[in-house]
């Protein structure tokens, strides 16, 4: 496994297996971006310390992941695009299930300057409410 498929591991397994999104700061450039995809969504691009922000509260809203699994991974020269799928149990009560597709843009230092994240829109919007209140 290469260096950047390792840092992808390390960060989805922080995330899904600990809701521990604090580890992204130290993977990712000063001038990190993300967008959360399809534009339909209309969710805007965001930096680090809003992207931060944004999964702080996301991982709050949730009591556990039953079920989280890499199913599989892509790289090429500056790239690592990763298809997750997991099952959320929020602390409401309502169940999240997504599919979703990371594209991880590493810079020349090794570091991530770039994500985007392509969601299952339906069921997302199913429990979005939830996850913004």
């Amino acid at each position: 496994m290469s260096g950047h498929v390792e840092i992808v591991v390390k960060l989805l397994d922080a995330f899904y297996k600990n809701l521990d999104i604090s580890v992204l700061r130290a993977y990712t450039t000063d001038t990190f971006k993300t967008i959360i995809l399809p534009e339909s969504l209309g969710i805007q691009e965001t930096n680090k310390e809003e992207h931060l922000a944004s999964g702080e509260k996301t991982a709050a809203k949730i009591k556990e992941y039953k079920k989280y699994e890499i199913i599989e991974v892509f790289e090429s020269r500056n790239k690592v695009t990763a298809h997750v799928r997991s099952h959320a149990m929020l602390k409401d009560g309502s169940e999240w299930k997504n599919d979703a597709i990371n594209i991880f843009t590493f810079n020349e230092e090794g570091k991530i300057s770039y994500l985007k994240e392509f969601i299952d829109s339906l069921e997302t919007s199913k429990v979005a409410a939830n996850l913004t209140a």
